[in-house]
């Protein structure tokens, strides 16, 4: 392992070390990033550690976030980021406690909703009043449906949007727990993390994380890289082709096509194996969302370019054809460059038909 890690660092940077590298990049100063998995938080963490990268974020890994010594760790000052913010003390979260949280309509609550910050406050309250006797006095939240109400003057002294999108923002935030009887302890530390932060340090979401995570917030996220970022706007969402909230087109084109780094992975040496692969079709739908945000400002330049990188990064030879490549050829189609377009589509139709009369010779 270590002489092909020599192989692949002489030739370049190694793709896993790179793409770690750019999670961090996507991240605005002190910012905070939830992971979930090995691959979107091993590689970051190397990045901190060994090379110095992005040492202002403090990448939070949820699967970890379920125990109350990682939590503990959130809490402390890391590399060159700050603690995140919580209000609940230790013995809050300690092990064996609040390990899940009911979520229920408390019938003695008249009111559809309760607030963000009354939930919080609610569940941390060891009034045994606040507990479900029929239960082992577990804790809950007495609403599924809270309400998250924004500090404008808080957003703007931020800087959490532009200037040209203060009348964007919305009153408030409605967080949808109707589809869970439950939540696990790392989804209540995100709620008091909300509840506590208030805008103060810029909160992302990996574009790894599994959309069960989102806590159905996924219209308020802004994708600026390979990270959604939390705001106070709201977009729309299509989960058929991963297309979630708004697009910062500006961060996102820096991002992309200057300041972040892609490693070896068009290089036609290096095995690009199932894992991995699956990163690549990530990166491909990252694109792809900048060049059809592009397209719908107008900037068909700037679109082709986008496209232009992407197929030249994650070609068909090393990563088939899929369906984001298929979207991004659409982008081509929008922003005029058809023979590109066309090339691209008389390719894929050569390569499924290919694949179509393998499948049908079968018995």
């Amino acid at each position: 392992a270590s002489e092909n890690w020599d192989d692949h660092d002489r030739s370049g940077r190694y793709t896993a070390r790179d793409l770690g590298a750019n999670y961090l990049k996507t991240c605005q100063p002190n910012g905070i990033l939830f992971t979930n998995g090995d691959n979107d938080t091993f590689p970051l963490w190397y990045n901190q550690e060994v090379e110095g990268v992005r040492t202002d974020v403090r990448v939070c890994n949820l699967s970890y976030l379920q125990t109350d010594w990682y939590i503990n760790q959130m809490r402390r000052k890391a590399y060159e980021s700050d603690p995140i913010p919580l209000s609940m003390n230790p013995e809050k979260y300690r092990q064996g406690t609040r390990d899940v949280l009911y979520v229920m309509d408390n019938p003695r609550i008249s009111r559809n909703s309760v607030g963000l910050k009354e939930a919080v406050d609610f569940i941390a309250d060891d009034n045994p009043a606040t507990k479900l006797q029929q239960a082992g006095n577990a804790a809950y939240i007495p609403k599924k449906i809270l309400k998250y109400k924004i500090d404008k003057e808080a957003v703007i002294k931020n800087k959490v949007v532009k200037p040209e999108d203060y009348d964007k923002i919305v009153d408030t935030i409605t967080i949808d727990l109707s589809n869970k009887n439950y939540i696990p302890k790392d989804e209540m530390i995100i709620l008091d993390l909300l509840a506590t932060n208030n805008w103060e340090r810029p909160i992302y979401w990996a574009i790894t994380v599994s959309r069960n995570k989102y806590m159905n917030l996924q219209d308020y996220f802004r994708v600026e890289g390979f990270g959604y970022r939390f705001v106070p706007i709201k977009g729309s969402s299509s989960s058929g082709n991963l297309s979630f909230g708004t697009v910062e087109t500006d961060i996102m084109y820096d991002n992309l096509m200057n300041k972040f780094e892609y490693g070896n992975m068009n290089d036609p040496d290096i095995y690009i194996d199932e894992n991995n692969m699956r990163m690549m079709i990530n990166i491909r739908n990252s694109f792809s969302r900048l060049a059809g945000a592009l397209v719908e400002e107008g900037k068909k330049d700037s679109a082709i370019n986008v496209v232009d990188k992407c197929f030249e990064l994650v070609p068909n030879n090393l990563v088939p054809y899929d369906y984001f490549a298929l979207e991004l050829t659409d982008c081509y189609f929008k922003a005029g460059a058809t023979d590109r377009g066309n090339k691209i589509i008389e390719e894929a139709l050569a390569m499924f038909n290919d694949e179509l009369g393998y499948f049908l010779a079968l018995d």
